[in-house]
């Protein structure tokens, strides 16, 4: 019984760190990128702006790809903050860890002699599991909370 438990276990707990290694990386990349293009285009925008000697015909297309520039920096901007790539890569890199740890107490665990303690310690690793998952959880729900919240309170 024991060792079914194990394997169960052991399965969930590879299929949980694959998942968030995966989400980990994924959100890590979309931070980057967003914040670097927010950061690249809105420089491209002072830089059109800050143009001089420009002749009298480019001045129009120069002011309205500013405009578009400076619009693409807004869009970009509220992505960021509603999607929050930046927290879930933090969150999601930390949740990895904890999953890990988890996977190395239940191999330690495995490598004792079988007993009924062994059984207690599976569950315990079980409850552990699902208090890791049950964490990040709260954390991503809270992050859409303060979303909702925030629209609620500017209407």
């Amino acid at each position: 019984m024991p060792e079914d438990k194990a394997a169960f276990l052991a399965n969930e707990i590879g299929r949980h760190i694959e998942w968030f290694r995966r989400a980990r990386l994924v959100n890590k990349r979309k931070a980057f990128a967003i914040r670097m293009s927010i950061t690249l285009l809105s420089a491209a925008t002072t830089v059109v702006l800050g143009f001089q000697g420009v002749p009298t015909a480019a001045v129009i297309p120069m002011k309205n790809a500013a405009l578009a520039l400076s619009a693409l920096v807004s869009l970009l901007a509220t992505w960021e903050g509603f999607f929050s790539h930046r927290a879930l890569w933090v969150q999601y890199t930390a949740t990895l860890a904890r999953l890990q740890a988890l996977r190395a107490d239940l191999q330690y665990n495995m490598l004792r002699p079988q007993s009924e303690s062994q059984d207690s310690s599976l569950n315990a690793l079980q409850e552990r599991l699902n208090a890791i998952l049950e964490e990040t959880n709260t954390f991503w729900v809270g992050m859409r909370k303060d979303d909702v919240l925030k629209d609620k309170i500017s209407k």
